[in-house]
């Protein structure tokens, strides 16, 4: 900032025209000095002379929103699109009302101000131009100025901080200068507009030459362009086919792969199969030698799960190891295992019957094949005739058959007579469960088969079978016998 005036004398050989005043700054570059459009951008803080009748001269803080070719787009924080409305006041205003935020005056600006100076100061958020007048002191002691606008004639009496120089801005240099009269302002502001008017009537030319070379530019700019991407799309094409059939050989050998796979797998399997075949048929005819086929009345102990024999018999994890219970030989699972159908009785164990009922009637469990035996034959009939001290015997206990041996024999009956069973009683009669302690008691079924030891083989509905001695069955007779 200037603080003094210099006074010289000077002969017309030491003057020249002010270089902001020319055409062009010897200083500045041909291309920056055609408009001041290139010192702004958008969101930039500027400031806006206001030229409406009210506010002439007045320059108030606003931002840039948009950029034109003679113009800018700005929104004023300090003014309302409309009264009581939150949005902002926005304008299009000429490049020759817009200048960057000028730099603050110097600290000791106010106190070297005289009567008469111009000066800028801040009211209703503008600044206006005005001259001091005089420079007075308040009550409180501290300093005012008087000032008196120069559009509106009034008078003010301000702090002396809200006060700055009236400074002139030159575009082509990007140089602030201080207005010292009046007459400054008038200068600068009729260049202002001389400048407007030279680029708003040399503009029609040379916009026209520009905006044909531009268009000669973008003409061949996009040929160029045409021609890239014509190679381009070329190029992607003949890659895609490349990928294309680099993914079918490799589809195809993954598919040869997988039938390879498939095939070695399924002739593996057939293999494995083969082999389990012919190893259950070498069992089986293990077993058959033995006399235990698939299908075939066996007599096994039950598993240690369902063995709860009522006297305990049968050592800890053994199972009834030493009792012979009825079933069906149904699986020859491997060279030492089978799979057992054992039939529900109400003699056996609960646990064998819980575990039965579970299972729809039928306990089948996998033993050790050495743990089978074929179903005994009958006793002959004079078998109470042999039993004598010393004989191993077998018990009817539990619903099987214990392994006991004879302690003493008390008299020794006749050879029983051989009878026919009772009637109603053979294969495919029905028959009447007189039994109280059972859950089938009063329910009717068929006849499946009669031993010769007194025990009878019922069907019932659902297919469960069960074993009831001869006195617990009654026959159900039809009409007319």
């Amino acid at each position: 900032e200037w603080s003094a005036r210099v006074t010289v004398l000077a002969g017309p050989e030491g003057l020249r025209v002010h270089s902001c005043k020319l055409a062009r700054s010897p200083f500045a570059a041909p291309e920056e000095v055609d408009s001041p459009l290139g010192a702004f951008a958008v969101g930039q803080r500027v400031e806006v002379m206001q030229e409406d009748e009210g506010y002439e001269g007045a320059w108030f803080v606003a931002e840039v929103l948009e950029l034109q070719k003679e113009a800018v787009r700005v929104m004023y924080p300090a003014f309302a699109a409309e009264e009581g409305s939150d949005a902002k006041l926005e304008d299009t205003v000429q490049l020759r009302r817009l200048r960057p935020m000028p730099p603050p005056p110097a600290p000791a600006f106010s106190g070297s101000l005289s009567a008469g100076a111009p000066l800028e100061m801040l009211f209703e958020d503008g600044w206006w131009q005005a001259v001091l007048t005089a420079s007075e002191t308040a009550e409180d002691g501290k300093a005012v100025l008087v000032v008196q606008t120069v559009y509106h004639n009034q008078t003010h009496r301000i702090a002396p901080g809200e006060v700055r120089p009236c400074l002139l801005w030159h575009w082509r240099c990007d140089r602030w200068e201080r207005a010292w009269t009046l007459g400054a302002l008038d200068t600068h502001y009729a260049m202002l507009l001389d400048d407007e008017d030279r680029r708003v009537h040399g503009m029609d030319v040379r916009e026209k030459k520009a905006l044909e070379l531009q268009a000669r530019r973008a003409a061949k700019q996009e040929e160029v362009e045409g021609k890239r991407r014509l190679k381009e799309e070329e190029k992607e094409a003949r890659r895609r086919a490349k990928e294309a059939e680099e993914r079918a050989r490799r589809e195809a050998r993954e598919a040869a792969e997988e039938e390879r796979k498939r095939k070695r797998d399924d002739d593996a399997a057939d293999r494995q199969r083969q082999k389990a075949e012919a190893q259950a048929q070498a069992w089986r005819a293990a077993l058959a030698r033995k006399g235990l086929r698939v299908g075939a009345q066996v007599e096994a102990p039950l598993p240690p799960e369902a063995a709860a024999a009522a006297d305990g018999c049968g050592g800890e994890g053994l199972g009834t190891v030493g009792w012979w219970y009825s079933g069906t030989l149904v699986e020859v699972v491997d060279a030492a295992s089978v799979v057992v159908a054992f039939r529900l009785d109400d003699e056996m164990p609960a646990a064998a019957r819980n575990a039965a009922a579970a299972a729809g009637g039928e306990l089948r469990v996998v033993l050790m094949a050495e743990l089978l035996r074929p179903q005994p034959p009958p006793p002959p009939d004079d078998f109470a005739s042999q039993l004598a001290q010393g004989v191993a015997l077998e018990l009817r206990r539990d619903g099987g058959w214990v392994e006991v041996e004879a302690l003493e024999v008390r008299g020794k009956a006749a050879p029983p007579p051989a009878t026919e069973p009772p009637r109603g009683l053979s294969a495919g009669g029905r028959v009447r469960i007189a039994k109280p302690d059972s859950d089938r008691d009063g329910a009717e079924g068929s006849v499946e088969a009669v031993s010769s030891n007194g025990w009878v083989t019922v069907a019932f509905e659902g297919e469960e079978r069960r074993n009831f001695r001869e006195g617990d069955l009654r026959p159900v007779l039809g009409e007319g016998e």
